[in-house]
């Protein structure tokens, strides 16, 4: 076996425990949700401590051999120990589900292709706490090793296995759910092996008055929608306007309808001739195909602008979601100030770079207030969430704690605490106003919540979901499971539990794009009311209609564009 007494393995940088704040959305099956969601939105937190180097792991207690780590074949598991901030090392099989189950104290796992475990150099890592984790990995020469780290003292079994069958998933589903699972002492006992699908046993296992959220997802597109901002879909969300008629809500700007030109207030007509309202799922499906088999269809619409017919040929493609839906300035000759408006969509990796330019703008302008628009932001990752909120509020919360989670009673552990971070482009707002819908849930309420111990935050829309929970994706056989394992509270010990009413009323304006139009002067519903409220300090108690233009906002005068940042 190799020295290992010089090779680093860094808790800041690898160790780190991978959260997720679940999306509600359904697949590309559902007219409901065609623009597709592949789930998951992911985030690398830091569970806290300091950078540790261990001097030499142990090797593995069992099977060891003068050349090399001991070897874990599938069928032959290994129980073994470690110690605090120590590793043991083992060789495993090429592409097999290498499963961590840590009977006691907490130990996670990662894979490497060699036995020079340079930091962050890894293939796979599995979650890091207690119960059963699994990673996979195939490499080309076949050789594999798993490294053991003990980030308390941890008794664990490491066991090899080639077996994807449903039973073999459902039995892991079952184990986890019954570990980290947040209400796992009111899961059932049931027989795992006897439903058909990983996702029909989840149904029954979770807490369903409470947690309607934990899922079961392919872990690929998982990933690719968290970390890379990758969907598959046809780019678009709809909801069905005062009349009842099926309206775009939202389109990604590189997705084939974003190519297309289909936008936001866009009547859906018929696909193929059929019309959009006799359309059930399945037949949806028929016409539409699959991502892997996506079939050509020629969509109808009204042209929400012209009031014209137009038609476009689009299929199922893998496209790059914007998540900065709109970034406007606006500016009144009576308001002695800027606002900044930015619609935001989910909390994902590729968000950092967007949040950071468009708060680089609005410093430069610099902006006095800003309208942040998440009525359709359904979550996301835990860092993007505190970027944004440090990228509010700045200076005024500055290390300050962020949001407190907290475990079952059998993985309290593994409770932790986040902090706001110092932002460069930090605009240091002491008010802030939110746009916000049932649709708002988990991340966005993280926001609302966790910035109003420090400064003024008022909701302008409806009630938000009430989603406090957090998930790590934990995958096995190529499915991750998002368990709810943790609920949180702010600095003032409030969760979102119920949902964050709003403020003030504000109904969605599906005929009117995000922003103000700068050809019209025509305002969106939503915007104007939060406007209202920014300027005139007045709130609608009934509900918002259409308003066909900015007038209203400081009496009959208008508002002005300053610029557009996107």
């Amino acid at each position: 076996m190799k020295n290992t007494s010089n090779q680093l393995v860094s808790l800041l940088g690898i160790f780190s425990l991978t959260l997720m704040i679940s999306a509600c959305g359904g697949g590309a099956s559902d007219p409901q949700t065609t623009g597709g969601n592949s789930g998951g939105e992911n985030t690398t937190i830091d569970p806290g401590g300091t950078v540790v180097t261990p001097e030499g792991g142990n090797e593995g207690s069992n099977s060891s051999t003068d050349n090399g780590p001991p070897t874990v074949t599938a069928g032959s598991p290994l129980t073994a120990s470690v110690a605090e901030d120590e590793f043991n090392l083992y060789q495993v099989p090429s592409g097999s589900q290498v499963v961590l189950d840590v009977a006691s104290g907490r130990s996670t796992l990662f894979l490497y292709d060699s036995l020079e475990l340079e930091n962050e150099n890894f293939l796979c890592s599995s979650r890091l706490g207690h119960g059963e984790s699994a990673c996979s990995a195939t490499v080309a020469d076949g050789e594999v090793y798993a490294l053991v780290y003990g980030v308390t003292p941890a008794n664990y079994t490491i066991s090899a296995t080639f077996d994807c069958s449903v039973p073999a998933i459902n039995r892991w589903v079952d184990r986890n759910m019954r570990d980290y699972y947040l209400y796992s002492s009111l899961v059932p006992s049931v027989n795992p092996e006897s439903y058909s699908t990983p996702n029909a046993l989840l149904a029954d296992l979770r807490f369903e008055s409470r947690d309607p959220y934990s899922s079961i997802s392919n872990a690929q597109s998982q990933a690719d929608f968290t970390e890379q901002g990758i969907d598959k879909g046809f780019g678009f969300s709809w909801l069905r306007g005062n009349a009842g008629e099926p309206r775009i809500s939202l389109v990604y700007d590189d997705s084939p309808f974003g190519r297309a030109g289909i936008k936001r207030g866009d009547t859906i007509i018929a696909i193929n001739g059929e019309l959009w309202n006799n359309l059930t799922n399945e037949r949806y499906q028929q016409l539409v195909g699959t991502n892997e088999n996506p079939l050509s269809t020629t969509w109808t619409f009204i042209d929400n602008d012209t009031g014209d017919r137009k038609n476009i040929v689009a299929q199922l493609e893998e496209f790059s979601i914007n998540t900065v839906l709109h970034a406007q300035t606006i500016s009144h000759p009576d308001y002695n100030g800027v606002i900044g408006y930015l619609a935001f969509k989910n909390f994902i990796a590729t968000s950092e770079q967007e949040l950071q330019a468009a708060f680089s703008d609005f410093k430069e302008q610099p902006i006095t207030d800003l309208i942040l628009d998440l009525r359709y932001n359904g979550g996301g990752l835990i860092r993007i969430a505190d970027q944004i909120s440090s990228l509010i509020a700045g200076p005024l919360t500055d290390n300050e704690l962020f949001v407190d989670y907290r475990y079952n009673d059998n993985n309290t552990d593994k409770n932790f605490s986040r902090f706001f971070a110092s932002q460069s482009n930090a605009l240091g707002l002491s008010r802030l106003v939110v746009i916000t819908s049932p649709a708002t849930a988990s991340a966005s309420e993280l926001v609302i919540n966790s910035l109003r111990p420090y400064i003024d935050v008022t909701t302008v829309g409806s009630t938000t979901e009430g989603k406090g929970f957090i998930s790590s994706p934990n995958t096995f056989c190529g499915v991750s499971l998002n368990a709810m394992e943790a609920d949180g509270v702010n600095a003032s010990g409030v969760g979102v539990a119920g949902g964050i009413p709003a403020d003030c009323f504000a109904s969605d304006d599906l005929t009117s794009d995000f922003g103000l139009n700068t050809s019209t002067n025509e305002i969106e519903g939503m915007l104007q009311s939060a406007a209202d409220y920014l300027v005139l300090g007045t709130c609608d108690a009934s509900p918002l209609t259409k308003r066909p233009s900015a007038e209203g906002l400081l009496g009959q005068n208008k508002i002005y564009i300053s610029e557009r940042i996107k």
